[in-house]
This record gives C-alpha cells, structure tokens and sequence, in this order.
C-alpha cells in the first residue's frame, strides 16, 4: 500500500514538474513576441526621432553658416572706406559723389555719367588715384587753364619743368627714360606705381619702386622733381 502511494506521489511530482515547464516555456515564448510586437512599434517612432534629431542638428548648422555669412559680408561693408568728391565742367551730371577709397578719375566720370561732347579729354588724367574732398573740374576744349593751380592733365601733355629736371609725378615713359640709369622696364614701373599710389611725395619714395636702391636715387636726385 506504501508503495502504491509512493509510486502515485512520484508520478503527481513528474505531471506538476512538466507542468511547470511547459507552463514556463509558454509564458517565455508570449515574453518574446510581445517584445517583438514593442519593437516594431517603437521602431518608426525611433527612426523618426533620428531623422528629426538629424533635420534640427542640420537647421542649427545653417542657420550658423547663414549667421557666420551676415556677418562676414557686414564686416566686409564695414572694412571699405568711402570718399566724397566734388565733379564740374563737362560731365553730363556734375556734382559731389561718394565713392570707394582708391577709385580713380575715370570711376568718377563714369559715376557721373560720362564726358559731355565738349570735354577736352586730352587734359584729364583718368588714372588718377582720388582722395577724399577732392574737387575734380573737366574742361572744354579750348579753354584756358591758365593761372589755374595744378590742372588735372595725362602725363603725356606735360612737358619737362623749367629747371630742366624731369618730373616723376607726370612724365611718361620716354621722358623717365632720359635719366641715367632708367630704362624702359623701371620707367614703366615708376608710373604703375604712381598710379596705384597716387603722385609720389617726395623723391625718396622711388625707393619703394622695384628695381631703385639708394644708389639709384642719389644719381636721380639733382635731375628729378616732383612738381
């Protein structure tokens, strides 16, 4: 009788054991399909937060170039000097005009809409760097610029000064080089200077001239001038 009870005790043990297991196997496997159900809901929703986290990051990103742009362009327009000059005589509109540091005779005329008929361009010097305040006048042809002070002029009108000394504001490259030791390439050098920089201040700036060293210039001295 023992041992029947013992057998029927064993064989309850085993049926709840399998139970037990086939209880846990079913409760697993519902674990991980329901796992797998939340991510494939939640997996959109995560790519959406990427793409989205991805557009701000990109939007941040331009709005700081398009910032960083601004304010070069500001920096820019700030860094560029303006002049005011005055124009008369024969140019069709004749006035005061601002214009850019560094803008020369011809940006002038053209601002203010060309040379009328009547301009005698042979007295204009149109590569003339302008400075602030100057007052620029345009005459006629025929008309006498005599007794007028320092006539805007080409280099190629003036002729050499009264006291035989070539002047290096306005003589033009056969003229430079009549003097010792210019030729042709330091003469054309001289007036790309001059007009870049404007007229010379005095002698001893040819030394930023390529090509003249301090030699150069004393044997220049006595025989150049600069009004």
């Amino acid at each position: 009788m023992k041992n029947k009870e013992k057998i029927i005790g064993g064989i309850i043990i085993i049926i709840l054991s399998i139970i037990f297991v086939f209880s846990g196997y079913i409760m697993s496997r519902d674990n991980k399909k329901f796992v797998e159900v939340e991510e494939v809901f939640s997996e959109p929703n995560k790519k959406e937060n990427i793409e989205e986290k991805s557009h701000k990051e990109s939007q941040k990103r331009n709005d700081k170039n398009q910032s960083n742009k601004e304010s070069n362009i500001k920096d820019c327009n700030q860094d560029i000097d303006e002049i005011i000059v005055d124009v008369k005589g024969e140019v069709k509109n004749p006035r005061e005009y601002k214009l850019q540091e560094g803008s020369r005779v011809r940006d002038l005329i053209e601002k203010a809409g060309g040379l009328t008929n009547d301009a005698n361009e042979n007295l204009i010097h149109f590569s003339k760097v302008l400075k602030d305040e100057d007052c620029i006048v345009i005459y006629k042809n025929g008309e006498s610029t005599e007794g007028v002070e320092n006539p805007v002029v080409k280099e190629n009108t003036l002729k050499e000064n009264k006291n035989g000394k070539v002047n290096i504001n306005t003589a033009d490259v056969e003229k430079l080089k009549t003097l010792q030791g210019i030729g042709d390439s330091k003469a054309k050098l001289i007036i790309e200077y001059r007009e870049k920089n404007g007229s010379f201040k005095n002698v001893d700036e040819l030394l930023n001239v390529d090509g003249i060293g301090s030699k150069t210039l004393e044997k220049l001295r006595d025989n150049i001038d600069i009004r």
